[in-house]
């Protein structure tokens, strides 16, 4: 049986991961000069999900293109084939 996964359901997977250390990743980023508009204490949003995707140097190109595109219109295919390798 092949899981599916929708591109909103990783994105969700994003959020839950990094929402412990978001207050500390928004602060390091904002001490590095760049414009972080949330607040502390807000709830992980889509700035701080793509910003994670972004600069995760281990996500294979295709996987980090598909996690960008909100509108879910990549080849998932695609992404389940790139996240069964991951996993192998």
């Amino acid at each position: 049986m092949v899981n599916v996964y929708t591109n909103a359901f990783l994105r969700d997977e994003i959020a839950r991961i990094i929402a412990p250390s978001i207050d500390w990743r928004r602060e390091a980023r904002r001490d590095n000069g760049y414009d972080v508009k949330a607040s502390e204490r807000e709830p992980v949003g889509s700035e701080d999900i793509d910003d994670f995707i972004q600069n995760c140097w281990t996500l294979e190109s295709d996987l980090v293109e598909a996690l960008l595109n909100i509108e879910g219109s990549y080849d998932f295919e695609k992404i389940v084939q790139i996240l069964n390798a991951l996993l192998i």
